[in-house]
């Protein structure tokens, strides 16, 4: 059985119905509601997606293509020339990005 060493003094609770926070040790935690990414563009044109060994993106000519790895490490980034266009990459969780347009990618 899995004893911690210290037991943290966790205390819940509302600002008010929008923002909760949490005490640990007798320090105030805030959930400013805050992330990584602002905002996730839509773009129905173009298709991304993961495959085993690749990224296929689709749709997106003349377009930045950005790939990063899920700790913010650049892969790849360069100018889709096709229509459709194809990245080897080594198997995990991609963040790619095409001009705004931001999505997590899961290669096999």
């Amino acid at each position: 059985m899995f004893v911690p060493e210290k037991l943290y003094n966790c205390v819940f609770g509302l600002t008010h119905n929008l923002l909760p926070y949490i005490f640990i040790d007798n320090i105030r935690v805030e959930n400013d509601k805050s992330g990584g990414i602002e905002a996730v563009a839509t773009d129905s044109e173009v298709k991304i997606a993961g495959m085993s060994g690749e990224l296929i993106v689709l749709g997106a000519k003349d377009k930045i293509l950005s790939v990063y790895t899920i700790d913010g490490r650049l892969v790849a980034m360069q100018k889709i020339k096709d229509a459709d266009c194809r990245v080897a990459v080594d198997p995990g969780v991609y963040i790619v990005m095409v001009n705004r347009l931001a999505t997590k990618v899961i290669v096999k």
